[in-house]
């Protein structure tokens, strides 16, 4: 089975990279047909790593056809939700792409939608999301899950929705069991695309009332107790070096990424197969 895939805020295509990632092990397959990015450096990228996609520059003019693509991502801009940006919310003027997303969720129409943002979403706007999503005749459940609970050294708190049309009646199928119960499981998976740099804690360790697939992760921060990597990724004097770290940086950790589209892949499975 084959999920058909827009990516309305694609940035360097950290969706993409990890579609290809949990496709290996399942039937159902993420698909990317259209990308909607406006960063000309973002775009450099994508043409590169994804060459044939089309690339349309603007949300705000952005007409999706109705029923042509099954899956939206929506990384819609944080500076307005994230805890370290302006803190203004869904009314900051890149975090307000939101609605413009919302609009094409409603005129295309797709299965599923999967929206990501930093935990500050919690406290700035996802009421309003989740009251959209209603609104337009979705449901939706909700996840919050870090880059260091799949392995990577620094914390980055992602708040993941996955929304799917009330008449697809997901819940209702047989099979159906709750995200939390397959957590542990994506996230040791999840933990298994990549490896990254050890890094020992100087804090105390969890308690036993969190989640058992929490064990051997510490709180008070304690990535900022260890070194980062010595090199970023990008050799330095390399023309456009800063650009690249900065769109890493405002990207998904992919391993983190897959996490959801695993669980978003279980939810396509309960559906008849055509």
């Amino acid at each position: 089975m084959k999920l058909e895939c827009v990516d309305l805020f694609a940035g360097i295509g950290a969706w993409e990279l990890g579609s290809s990632l949990v496709n290996k092990n399942s039937q159902i397959k993420l698909e990317t047909i259209e990308f909607v990015e406006n960063n000309p450096y973002s775009q450099q990228v994508l043409r590169t790593h994804f060459p044939g996609i089309p690339i349309h520059s603007d949300i705000c003019n952005y007409l999706p056809i109705k029923n042509k693509a099954d899956v939206f991502f929506v990384s819609f801009p944080c500076r307005g939700t994230s805890r370290a940006g302006t803190k203004t919310g869904l009314v900051h003027v890149e975090s307000s792409l939101w609605f413009q997303a919302l609009r094409c969720i409603i005129l295309g129409r797709p299965s599923f939608v999967l929206v990501e943002n930093p935990a500050g979403l919690i406290d700035r706007g996802l009421r309003t999301i989740l009251a959209g999503f209603r609104m337009a005749h979705y449901q939706t459940e909700v996840e919050v899950i870090s880059a260091s609970e799949c392995g990577a050294p620094h914390e980055r708190q992602r708040v993941f929705v996955i929304a799917h049309t009330n008449n697809l009646g997901i819940e209702q199928r047989q099979g159906w069991e709750g995200w939390t119960k397959h957590l542990r499981n994506q996230i040791e998976i999840a933990k298994s695309f990549t490896s990254y740099p050890e890094a020992e804690s100087r804090t105390l360790p969890l308690d036993a009332r969190n989640p058992d697939y929490l064990a051997g992760l510490h709180y008070d921060h304690w990535w900022r107790m260890n070194p980062p990597p010595a090199e970023p990724g990008v050799e330095r004097r390399t023309p456009g070096r800063a650009e690249a770290i900065n769109l890493a940086g405002l990207s998904i950790c992919v391993p983190q990424a897959t996490v959801p589209l695993m669980r978003l892949q279980f939810l396509a499975s309960l559906l008849p197969q055509h």
